[in-house]
C-alpha cells in the first residue's frame, strides 16, 4: 500500500534530548514508511505550514542555535532569539499553534510574537514561586517590626 494513501497514516512526534536516540528512531520510522522531518530548514517553513493535519509547530531554540552555528548559546545570542520570534510569527500568521521553550526572561517576547504553547523547566517555576513567597514573608516581617506594640502609648 502506498504510504501517501494509507488509511492508517498517523502523526508521530519523536522528542528527546540530544544523544537520546531520536535520529535512530527517525531512521526506523522512515524504514517503516513514515515521512520524518528533523531540523526543518527555515526556508521550507512557509510551504510546510500548508500541510493539512499539522496544527501545532514547536520551535526548539537550542536546536536552532546549534543549526545557526551557536551551540549552547540559545539564551544569549540575539540572532537566535530573533530567529525563534520570526518562526513563531510565521507559524502564528499561518493560523497554526506556535510553541517554543520559554524562560522567565524570554516569555514576554515569545508570547508577543504569537506563541501559545510554552515549554518551561519546572525548577524555574519553583524558583520564581519560592522567591515571591520569600519576598512576601520579608515584607510581612518588616511591616510587623515597624508596627507599634499593642501596649505602646505613642
Amino acid at each position: 500500500m502506498d504510504r501517501n494513501t494509507s488509511p492508517a497514516a498517523k502523526l508521530v512526534i519523536v522528542s528527546g534530548r540530544s544523544g537520546s536516540g531520536k535520529s535512530t528512531a527517525l531512521h526506523v520510522l522512515e524504514d517503516a514508511g513514515f515521512y520524518c522531518i528533523d531540523n526543518i530548514p527555515a526556508l521550507l517553513l512557509p510551504q510546510l505550514l500548508d500541510v493539512e493535519g499539522i496544527d501545532a509547530w514547536f520551535v526548539g531554540p537550542n536546536d536552532l542555535a546549534h543549526r545557526m552555528g551557536f551551540p549552547g548559546q540559545a539564551a544569549v545570542r540575539a540572532e537566535v532569539r530573533d530567529a525563534v520570534a520570526g518562526a513563531v510569527r510565521t507559524i502564528s500568521a499561518a493560523g497554526k499553534v506556535a510553541g517554543t521553550l520559554a524562560t522567565p526572561e524570554s516569555t514576554p517576547a515569545v508570547v508577543a510574537a504569537g506563541a501559545r504553547l510554552l515549554l518551561t523547566r519546572t525548577t524555574e517555576l519553583m524558583a520564581i514561586g519560592a522567591q515571591q513567597f520569600h519576598d512576601q514573608v520579608r515584607r510581612a516581617a518588616q511591616t510587623r517590626s515597624n508596627a507599634p506594640e499593642s501596649g505602646d502609648k505613642t
